[in-house]
């Protein structure tokens, strides 16, 4: 089977037009073509731990969310867990909701996370993963992708005890793979893709730990919201709350979230508490490694014309 390139352009677009069989979407891209059914795992500070997100995605109400393909014509496999996103603050902290207005935030696609922004005041600009963060006073972004792309040589202060939203991954297949395959090896290929949401947990809490050593190493800031900031923060999101429930079916996903939630303990917030110090003295391979391809470079390597985007 042929898979999309990863991105809601490529990920839906391909799919849909029978050039790949398979693609993976974050659920918060959905509602921006027309498939409300993710929604409430995009709602503002819901499914706030790792321990949380774990359970919602082994609900039965995932399958019923994956039924909200059928329409666009499509078919869903399964929901992958995803990291956790938390505010990242360029020009200044972003603890309360006071923090964020009229700032420009850099926001993944997602029309619940941009409701959310301009309710606390700030502006939402589309933003993906890698982009230049020049302009924006903060954006909402998962700390192994800060580290990744060294956005904290631009800004030095991570809120980790808000987590806004994960980002989950929704596997999906074409109108033509789905008629294609057999009701048992459709069977087969959703106990795959359930198979591997413990496992992609673990891996998912293992990089954001790696990742906050090395930004404590690197000098980032972790800070934590106060009680009361917390406290503003939820009112202050309510209305999207209000929008998102007028939905029936959004409402009930987001009802039985908040049930879940009871009973799961408070999980430790990420920061440099623990992280330990790297022994002895720099060695002549230690550091921060940049290199350039050029288009002449590429196309030396064997790129293909449709390959290199300038």
């Amino acid at each position: 089977m042929r898979t999309a390139r990863p991105g809601v352009r490529f990920g839906i677009a391909d799919v849909r037009a029978g050039e790949a069989d398979l693609g993976v979407v974050g659920a918060g891209a959905w509602d921006s073509v027309g498939v409300s059914s993710f929604r409430a795992l995009d709602t503002p500070l819901l499914v706030d731990s790792y321990a949380l997100q774990d359970r919602v995605v082994r609900d039965p109400m995932i399958g019923e969310m994956l039924q909200g393909l059928r329409p666009a014509g499509l078919a869903g496999i399964g929901v992958l867990p995803g990291p956790l996103r938390r505010p990242f603050g360029i020009d200044h902290p972003l603890l309360g909701p006071a923090d964020y207005a009229g700032l420009a935030i850099g926001v993944q696609q997602s029309r619940v996370a941009e409701a959310t922004m301009r309710v606390l005041g700030a502006s939402p600009v589309a933003f993906g993963a890698g982009w230049p963060i020049a302009g924006l006073g903060g954006i909402e972004q998962e700390i192994s992708q800060i580290a990744e792309n060294q956005y904290d040589t631009a800004g030095k202060d991570l809120t980790a005890n808000v987590s806004l939203w994960p980002r989950p991954l929704v596997l999906f297949a074409g109108r033509k793979a789905w008629a294609a395959l057999t009701p048992a090896q459709w069977r087969v290929l959703r106990q795959a893709a359930a198979g591997d949401q413990a496992a992609e947990t673990q891996a998912v809490r293992a990089e954001e730990r790696r990742n906050t050593a090395i930004l404590c190493r690197r000098g980032l800031r972790f800070l934590t919201a106060s009680p009361a900031d917390l406290a503003a923060l939820r009112r202050g999101v309510q209305p999207v709350y209000g929008q998102l429930e007028r939905d029936r079916q959004t409402r009930r996903y987001i009802r039985q979230i908040e049930a879940m939630r009871k009973g799961i303990p408070a999980e430790p917030v990420p920061g440099c508490a623990h992280t330990p110090r790297l022994a002895g003295t720099a060695g002549p391979l230690d550091g921060v490694w940049q290199f350039t391809s050029t288009p002449d470079d590429l196309r030396a390597a064997g790129a293909g014309q449709g390959d290199i985007v300038p």
